[in-house]
Formats: structure tokens, sequence, C-alpha cells
């Protein structure tokens, strides 16, 4: 009567063996904690009060590779209607195939995209975006295991001026005046008045005061 099963694992003909046990009525286990893109060799061993029985018949295994880890990813506005994304390649460099970028116009849910781009490549100019505009720009590698871990950036371009065709600033993008430039404020007018008013008042007092000492 079987009591036990032992579980082999190795990843080289003559190397170290993983040894896990397994409960005598389970029909499935899996191995944990084993390391990316290896191949493995497994068989079972049953153990009764007789004794250890044959090793069964090995299984070859692959585990799958990692994917690439998240890249270090900036953002730089150029102007109203552009912004340069560039990025780092991370410090455990795994193999990378490419790279997928995508980017929305908030408050939109979704995201613009992929766009592929080749292994070699370090940035990505957008143009043509629309100014005082909030944007979220998302970057992330892949390779043959799939895709890595994404980075993403916040962009405004909310108090970026817009430049005309002259080289001018044009006022109609600056955020942040609700008031006309060629409008004139009331406010200089109310306060000469509020002077005016003071020294009228002033000038009563004093003829009253004046009138009175001469009684």
């Amino acid at each position: 009567m079987t009591t036990e099963k032992m579980l082999f694992c190795s990843s080289e003909p003559s190397g170290p063996e993983l040894q896990e046990a397994v409960s005598k009525g389970t029909s499935e286990h899996v191995l944990s904690n084993l390391e990316p893109a290896t191949a493995y060799t497994i068989h079972l061993r049953a153990y009764s009060a007789e004794g250890a029985s044959q090793d069964s018949a090995p299984v070859f295994a692959s585990t799958m590779g990692s994917t690439p880890a998240a890249l270090g990813f900036s953002t730089k506005v150029l102007n109203a209607t552009s912004v340069q994304a560039s990025w780092e390649l991370p410090p455990q460099l795994g193999p990378i195939q490419g790279f997928k970028l995508f980017h929305r116009k908030l408050p939109a849910a979704h995201f613009e995209g992929p766009l592929l781009l080749a292994s070699s490549v370090r940035s990505f100019l957008y143009t043509d975006l629309e100014p005082a505009a909030l944007y979220e720009i998302k970057l992330q590698a892949f390779n043959g295991n799939g895709d890595g871990n994404s980075s993403a950036r916040f962009v405004s371009l909310c108090d970026v001026p817009l430049a005309t065709p002259d080289g001018t600033v044009s006022t109609e993008s600056k955020a942040g005046c609700s008031c006309s430039q060629g409008e004139s404020s009331p406010l200089p007018g109310v306060v000469v008045g509020i002077h005016v008013g003071l020294a009228a008042l002033i000038v009563c007092l004093l003829c009253l005061f004046l009138g009175w000492r001469h009684r």
C-alpha cells in the first residue's frame, strides 16, 4: 500500500534534484520557484512499508522565460502640440523584441495604440496633439514571453503658449485669465470716486466746524 509519493525535478542530467512530497491521494501537483526559461526532467516515485517503487517514466517540461521589466520613462513638452517620449533599458536586461507605446487624452477611458517600435528605438515624438489638453502616455517592452510591466507619465499642455506661423505667441492659448486684455478694469474709476467722495465729506465737516467756531 502506497504511503507517500515523492516528485523529483532536475534541470541537468547529473545535477541536484528538487524533491517535493506529494499526498498519496492527489493526482496533480504544482512545482513553484523554478528558474525561468529552463528545461526540467520530472519523475515520480512511490513509497510503502516495503520500500520505494521504481521511478516513473520521465516527463520533460520547460518553464517560460521572463517578460521585460519596467522601463525608465520620461516625457518632455516641446511646444503646445508636441511631446517627446524617451526611455532607458532596465538594469536587469532580458531579451526585448520591441516596445509598445500608448496614449490617451484625458478624461478618455481607452488608450490609442499600441504603436509598435523596434528594440533599437529609444524615443518617439508626438506631434499634432491638442493644445491645452491633458494626456497620459504609457510604454511597455515585450518579448516572446509576453508584455512587460508598463510605465506611464501624465503630460499637461494647458499652460503652454501656442506659437503662430510668424513666430509670435498667440494669446488664445493662454489659460488662467478669464477677462479680455483689451477691456479696461472698472476698479481704478471706483477708487477715484471713493477718494473724491471722502474729500467732499472732509470739506463739509470742516465748514461746519468753522461755522460753529464763529458763533
